[in-house]
């Protein structure tokens, strides 16, 4: 049997308590994890991390928008596409793509559209791989003779993208939406939405290629519920081989609610729940 191990966004900002998005209770998880890869490294044959990336003009962070008075949203504010419709909220950048992200993304009724803090950009320190795990990791790879794989996720800047196999809105969708020109909707917002499908199926290729996927990181209610659901709606027929590592992942403060209804339902799907320190 050939076992391989996701870990989503087990980054520096989510992970250390002083992360720009620190997870409560992340640093415990990840000190978990590495305890576990190293008991289990005779039995991991691959391990696989997401790595959340953004630019500082994301829609997810303040800067992207403004009130009437020039005053920028506090993070955990609430975005609605009537906020925007209205003028409450503007976005600085494409208007006119975001008000269409904004309505797809409330038909989705996935996730609403919150301002995190800025979090993971692109080349800092804050988005490698937190220091605990990577050391966990390097002496696997050492140990086991193999490489780790990366998938970067995130890149796609008029979108939110909490799981690994696809972000929340294709541009392409925004594009048969707001029938823009998608050749021109793509130079204007500078935008190659390619790699975005190239990573989900990267993703989707690894999880296919392993018996048993042990799943753990950050954070339970967002990144990682995000990508076992798209697991259930993509692949359905992987998600029984899911194991899903409950004490190395945890929510984000408040808002665990958005993800329990995902879990109970991989659990009716075949999904397994284990504990690292146990198994």
């Amino acid at each position: 049997m050939k076992t391989g191990l996701l870990i989503i966004d087990p980054q520096l900002d989510f992970c250390h308590p002083y992360g720009k998005l620190s997870v409560s209770g992340a640093h415990q998880d990840m000190c978990r994890l590495s305890d576990w890869i190293l008991r289990q490294s005779d039995t991991i044959d691959s391990i696989a991390v997401t790595l959340d990336s953004h630019q500082p003009n994301d829609v997810s962070h303040s800067k992207f928008w403004t009130n009437k008075e020039g005053k920028f949203p506090e993070p955990f504010t609430q975005i609605t596409y009537n906020d925007v419709i209205s003028g409450k909220w503007i976005p600085k950048f494409n208007p006119e793509v975001i008000i269409i992200y904004l309505k797809l993304l409330e038909k989705q009724g996935e996730y609403p559209h919150l301002i995190w803090p800025e979090h993971c950009i692109t080349g800092s320190a804050g988005a490698a791989i937190y220091d605990i795990l990577m050391v966990a990791i390097i002496k696997w790879s050492y140990h086991k003779g193999a490489w780790y794989k990366t998938f970067t996720k995130g890149e796609m800047p008029l979108t939110e993208h909490f799981g690994a196999l696809r972000p929340q809105i294709f541009i392409e969708d925004i594009n048969k939406e707001g029938n823009f020109n998608i050749l021109e909707l793509k130079k204007n917002t500078k935008i190659n939405d390619n790699k975005s499908y190239l990573t989900g199926q990267e993703v989707i290729e690894w999880i296919t290629t392993y018996d048993k996927i042990y799943i753990a990181g950050e954070a339970k209610s967002h990144c990682v519920a995000s990508t076992i659901k798209q697991v259930m709606e993509i692949i359905p027929e992987q998600i029984s081989k899911l194991v899903i590592l409950e004490d190395c992942m945890s929510d984000v403060a408040e808002l665990g609610h958005l993800g329990e209804p995902i879990f109970a339902k991989a659990k009716e799907m075949g999904a397994k729940f284990e504990n690292s320190v146990t198994l």
